[in-house]
């Protein structure tokens, strides 16, 4: 069964969630033979297809959230499908590269990975990743740890431990391919932090079972936590899963 963790924040999803780096799309270009079709599955409101549409001839992104689809960018150079990534209305081997930003968790995973074995061309490539918590400094880190853990802890879906274990115990059955050490990296304000863990799934959850904004919990500790800096640099680990299908 579906479970749209984001499609009633979906406009604040795309808002406030980071890009992905532009050194990321080069190596998964670099991974295929060719640069034809990509397929974003669970491809929300298009944050990694935006940037596989520079590289790719042709981007398909699927996903089951209406929502999350319907809050793409207009200018968008790449197609949405609203269709389960575990059965999607695709030709077999018809896709170079499958992507999964940040949603491998969520999947259905040996159904997914078959529809992966049906629609890659052989000698194609799966990626998928998920991006840990972010860090600014020593004042804010330990805030966003306690917002994390203690704020909206309980309220985590279960699924979502994947994400802290860095994908470590997903099954990924394909060959693996090198994949680099990489970051997404933002300059945001304190409140472009605030928005992003507005977003969390959990903040979410916590909001609809308290009826209470669980950002109020740490907003004003952060503001002062935050110093005179009108900007700081946020980074997040990034941690890619990289495989070769079909060959």
């Amino acid at each position: 069964m579906f479970e749209d963790h984001f499609g009633n924040h979906a406009d604040a999803y795309r808002r406030h969630r980071p890009a992905y780096p532009d050194t990321l799309f080069a190596r998964l270009a670099a991974a295929v033979p060719q640069t034809r079709v990509a397929w974003d599955a669970a491809c929300g409101s298009g944050q990694a297809a935006t940037s596989l549409s520079a590289i790719f001839d042709t981007v398909i992104g699927c996903d089951g959230s209406l929502a999350q689809l319907v809050a793409a960018q207009p200018d968008r150079r790449f197609s949405l499908v609203r269709a389960w990534v575990e059965a999607p209305p695709l030709p077999d081997h018809s896709v170079d590269l499958v992507t999964v930003a940040q949603a491998l968790h969520w999947l259905d995973l040996p159904a997914f990975y078959r529809a992966v074995e049906r629609v890659v061309r052989p000698g194609g490539a799966i990626a998928a990743w998920c991006y840990t918590l972010p860090t600014l400094s020593h004042a804010l880190d330990p805030l966003i740890v306690h917002f994390h853990d203690e704020v909206v802890g309980p309220y985590w879906p279960a699924r979502r431990r994947h994400v802290l274990r860095a994908y470590r115990d997903l099954a990924f059955p394909f060959p693996r391919i090198a994949a680099p050490t990489l970051a997404l990296r933002a300059t945001w304000r304190a409140d472009n932090l605030l928005g992003y863990l507005g977003t969390w799934s959990a903040a979410r959850r916590y909001a609809a079972a308290t009826g209470r904004d669980p950002l109020r919990a740490i907003a004003s500790q952060l503001h002062r936590a935050w110093g005179s800096e009108k900007t700081r640099m946020v980074r997040w680990p990034l941690h890619l899963l990289l495989g070769r299908v079909g060959a």
